[in-house]
């Protein structure tokens, strides 16, 4: 019994730790769009008349740069990011987008206006890098 609860005790330090790296090391790697406005993609897709495949959104986290993709093809390459305490900004053409990291679910939100309309997109994690 009691060597169970040591490696109980183990196990709960291990997580604690790779959980409490750095923001940036918390980031890196590719998410994928999820969700936007609550929707899953396909649902938003329809709703929207936007081809799915124009949903097919990554964002690659490397360092200190963002790498956006739909499908293959890239949207931004290499842009560098500023980290917060709780994800990132971005700065575009005409604005600052910032991300922001939730933990607990580990996802990634971001919004911008479309139309007059805001939209809420969340990107949930593909792959670490």
């Amino acid at each position: 019994m009691k060597r169970i609860a040591v490696c109980l005790l183990a196990a709960g330090l291990l997580l604690l730790s790779a959980c409490s790296g750095s923001i940036k090391d918390r980031l890196r790697g590719t998410w994928r769009l999820d969700s936007v406005n609550g929707m899953t993609v396909a649902e938003y897709s329809k709703q929207s008349g936007i081809d799915i495949s124009g949903l097919n959104i990554s964002w690659i986290i490397s360092g200190d740069t963002v790498t956006a993709k739909v499908g293959d093809s890239p949207l931004i390459e290499d842009k560098p990011i500023e980290y917060t305490d709780n994800g990132f900004t971005v700065e575009g053409d005409n604005a600052t987008t910032t991300f922001t990291f939730n933990a607990e679910k580990d996802t990634l939100t971001y919004s911008g206006e479309v139309g007059g309309l805001r939209i809420v997109y969340t990107l949930t994690r593909d792959e670490v890098g």
